[in-house]
């Protein structure tokens, strides 16, 4: 098991394995892992109460932001790279309604979001500085990253 995306709601952990190409759950508490989506090397992954939100780089190296049911049904993409609203897709986040993502592109590094259903995009913060390792934590009305090995706080 080699996680590179991990991601909770009340019922389910959800879980990149990149050794597999897999994302899959397991109950909260106990429970046997089941996968809900194959090949998918490479995600980042965000869970609500009714969804999952992947940012991804599928096997022939293309990213997307994409959302499917619980259970990996109904997978529909939101973006792809060829937007312009999106190009790296790291740290995916779920707070208030919203997808929340580091889109790291030539002109610098935005923190985007975008309502569940894929409407309303938009850019809450942008600097040229480099984002240490996209990292991104959501708090109760906050966001937290390190920008140049300073941590910066951003409200929500």
């Amino acid at each position: 098991l080699e996680p590179s995306g991990i991601a909770a709601n009340d019922a389910f952990v959800y879980f990149t394995n990149r050794d597999l190409a897999t994302v899959q759950r397991r109950p909260v508490g106990v429970g046997q892992a089941t996968t809900i989506l194959s090949d998918v090397p490479s995600c980042r992954i965000a869970a609500t109460d009714d969804r999952v939100f992947l940012s991804c780089t599928d096997l022939d190296g293309a990213r997307s932001l994409v959302a499917c049911e619980l259970d990996g049904s109904n997978l529909v993409t939101l973006f792809t790279e060829d937007s312009p609203f999106f190009e790296d897709g790291t740290a995916l986040a779920a707070a208030d309604g919203r997808i929340v993502w580091w889109d790291l592109q030539d002109d610098g590094n935005h923190l985007r979001d975008v309502a569940e259903d894929g409407s309303d995009p938009r850019t809450l913060y942008s600097t040229p500085v480099s984002i240490t390792n996209g990292r991104l934590v959501v708090g109760s009305g906050w966001y937290f990253f390190a920008e140049d090995a300073t941590i910066q706080m951003l409200a929500r």
